[in-house]
């Protein structure tokens, strides 16, 4: 059974957790999904769930041997095996659509700001007016 990972476009964290474990998506053994598909299970992302026992997890590993430890993954080899011995070629997982859809959408919008960097841009602008605007008050007050 596979592993879901939930991804949201202009996430830099899923953005790093698809080039981490391209391998495994192409193979089958992690499928992608759009964060909306969580049912809002999560707070975060990337995020993880083992289909086989429910476990999950949020944010980027560290490593693949880490998130397969986190979700109680144990690799089989059966899928290998039956490679192996079949004569017909390994066509990618369907799945390999969905990641390709996602690098080539934020390909451009790596050289730009995210909105989330850009709202955080907004939010320490703010910070910093309000900031003045009480030191002019405050010295207003003393005068």
């Amino acid at each position: 059974m596979p592993i879901h990972l939930y991804s949201m476009p202009g996430c830099g964290f899923c953005k790093k957790a698809l080039e981490m474990f391209k391998d495994d998506i192409e193979s089958g053994k992690i499928v992608v999904k759009k964060h909306t598909e969580s049912g809002n299970k999560f707070k975060g992302f990337p995020s993880f769930e083992n289909i086989e026992n429910g476990q999950t997890t949020s944010g980027l590993p560290a490593s693949k041997d880490s998130l397969f430890e986190k979700l109680g993954y144990v690799e089989s080899n059966t899928n290998h095996v039956n490679q192996q011995h079949s004569n017909q070629p390994v066509n990618h997982h369907p799945n390999q659509h969905h990641v390709n859809q996602y690098f080539d959408a934020n390909k451009d919008k790596s050289k730009g700001w995210s909105t989330q960097h850009f709202m955080m841009f907004i939010l320490g602008l703010l910070l910093i007016i309000f900031i003045i605007l009480i030191v002019s008050k405050c010295v207003e007050t003393t005068k």
